[in-house]
């Protein structure tokens, strides 16, 4: 599930996407670049202007929302002090179980060698059972 997770500055380097800030300007963010637009209607349509560009790093901390390409708020900044959460399931921001698997392998070896040790156990019973007959 990606609700509820922490987005941060690397995350944004990867995507393309729009963001709002806190005192509502809107920017699109294109890796480690972001670009400010503003949105004119010609002819009833609505159509992006971009007129300014800055480093992601330096709008990150004023970030509000963050949406995804059908322009639905994936993450959300409660105030500026705050961290910029996951407010919905997305197919950007995931939860990586690198730590499972080197857990699970971990636990393998450790009844690898408990199973050695027992076999060994039982050899040594046995033989020592035969010799003193």
């Amino acid at each position: 599930m990606t609700k509820g997770l922490a987005v941060y500055v690397k995350d944004l380097a990867r995507i393309k996407t729009s963001v709002q800030l806190f005192n509502t300007q809107h920017w699109m963010i294109e890796g480690e670049n972001a670009y400010r637009y503003t949105t004119l209607f010609e002819k009833g349509k609505p159509k992006k202007i971009f007129f300014g560009a800055a480093k992601t790093e330096t709008i990150f901390p004023q970030i509000k929302l963050l949406f995804d390409q059908k322009e639905r708020v994936i993450a959300q900044r409660l105030n500026s002090n705050g961290r910029l959460i996951t407010t919905r399931e997305n197919k950007y921001f995931k939860v990586r179980n690198h730590r499972s698997e080197r857990a699970l392998e971990v636990y393998a070896l450790i009844t690898a060698i408990e199973e050695k040790e027992y076999e060994e156990m039982i050899q040594n019973y046995w033989y020592q059972e035969r010799k003193r007959a």
